[in-house]
């Protein structure tokens, strides 16, 4: 990380310990469970606890045992969640006062909505600070990505710093920027970008004559086991620097 960057990621943990230090407890479980794992046994009893919950507290589950398994109960998709909203929501949860409505983005789809309360959030969001900072990306970065709306292709996040003897027509570093390209180079980042789990990113900004090029990449996201490994590569790698620092200091 640069230092504006690492300063954010500073800054963000230290304003979460002036409330409290719920996100970084959340943080900080996530990452000993995903380097240490769970037994077994473990996974299986939040499993009941969690059907148990459901039986007691919802419409949809009332029906059944608090003991049945897992795989004796019906299958659900996102139709069926929205379908039937209000029978899913849990009586213990349902008027609490700190109840958000979340939304998905749709991605798949329709967007799903689902209830969530803080502390819910709190958990996703370290989740997400987690994950994220698994593969490399940290509070306060900024990347750039691209979208194809409407059959053009926009890229966001980009910063092309301002003409330094410019004024104040000067255009926003970080606005977002058309690409142009041709119709059949449309389609073809189109229907790479619809494939389950890929991204479009610039990886290189360049002249060629009078034209501005942006090369861009296809990406697509570490799977499980990869993230898993990067981890334990990047923990080794800190403890054998602050291994090589201690001994420098003698």
């Amino acid at each position: 990380m640069i230092l504006d960057e690492r300063l954010r990621w500073m800054g963000f943990w230290m304003l979460d310990k002036m409330k409290g230090g719920k996100i970084r407890e959340y943080y900080d479980q996530i990452r000993c469970a995903w380097k240490e794992g769970s037994s077994i046994e473990e996974t299986d009893k939040r499993i009941r606890d969690l059907i148990a919950h459901a039986v007691r507290t919802t419409d949809f589950y009332k029906n059944y045992p608090e003991d049945i398994l897992l795989k004796d109960l019906p299958v659900v998709n996102k139709d069926t969640f929205r379908q039937q909203y209000d029978r899913f929501i849990s009586s213990t949860y349902k008027d609490a006062p700190d109840n958000r409505v979340m939304c998905t983005s749709g991605s798949t789809g329709t967007p799903l909505r689902m209830i969530q309360n803080r502390d819910k959030i709190r958990h996703n969001t370290a989740g997400g600070i987690f994950l994220g900072a698994a593969a490399g990306y940290y509070i306060g970065m900024k990347e750039a990505f691209i979208r194809v709306e409407d059959g053009e292709v926009f890229v966001y996040n980009m910063h092309i710093s301002p003409y330094e003897k410019g004024n104040i027509f000067n255009r926003d570093p970080l606005r977002v920027k058309k690409l142009l390209l041709h119709r059949h180079e449309v389609n073809k980042i189109l229907g790479a970008v619809t494939q389950k789990g890929y991204a479009l990113v610039p990886l290189q900004v360049y002249l060629k004559g009078s034209l501005v090029k942006v090369q861009v990449g296809l990406g697509r996201g570490k799977k499980l086991y990869d993230k898993r490994d990067t981890i334990a590569k990047k923990d080794q790698r800190r403890e054998a620097e602050k291994d090589f620092k201690v001994k420098n200091l003698y």
